[in-house]
């Protein structure tokens, strides 16, 4: 079993199906998102599932861990991979652009007139924050065989470019997410 810790817009649909399709193994995707509203028998039913067919990637957000995922899929790990996004201010971008359209995986590339709201801006900030720290404090737990960034696959991994046009522009954060994780 493959383990992809990672948070939203950072490109993990893209490394995830690169590593499926060099390894060979099956991708389930997001398959702890609490959006599908799983019970904790569900959840262990899963894990147990992946666990025996053994041959399964799957991608994990930090917010989708409680301690059944945790013991049962991320510490039984054949492989953990880290995957980031350089370019932090840009993820907010696309976090908040993809939460208030509801948009994920946009086919079309006409121009989107984005609304910026700070206090919810601030939200989708800091809880990619929170999310980077606690893929850190995890990674540290772990034997991480791998860290990736988003940017280190040139264009290979832009899916598109949604064009985007703000009525008033985010401010820039300090965070250095390349730092965080390479001291």
């Amino acid at each position: 079993m493959i383990v992809v810790l990672t948070t939203p817009r950072s490109g993990s649909t893209f490394i995830c199906n690169r590593i499926t399709k060099e390894c060979g193994y099956k991708y389930v995707g997001e398959a702890f998102n609490f959006e599908y509203k799983k019970s904790t028998s569900d959840i262990l039913n899963m894990v147990n599932s992946y666990r025996a067919e053994n041959n399964v990637l799957l991608k994990i957000f930090p917010n989708n861990i409680n301690t059944i995922v945790l013991n049962g899929c991320i510490k039984q790990a054949d492989k953990v991979y880290v995957h980031n996004r350089k370019d932090f201010d840009a993820q907010c971008k696309s976090f908040y652009v993809s939460m208030t359209t509801k948009t994920w995986h946009a086919t079309d590339l006409e121009e989107r007139q984005i609304k910026y709201d700070p206090e919810l801006y601030k939200i989708y900030q800091e809880y990619l924050m929170r999310s980077y720290m606690e893929i850190k404090r995890l990674m540290d737990q772990l034997n991480v065989v791998e860290v990736s960034y988003l940017e280190d696959f040139k264009d290979e991994g832009r899916k598109y470019q949604q064009p985007v046009v703000w009525d008033v522009e985010p401010p820039t954060v300090d965070f250095n997410v390349e730092k965080l994780f390479n001291g």
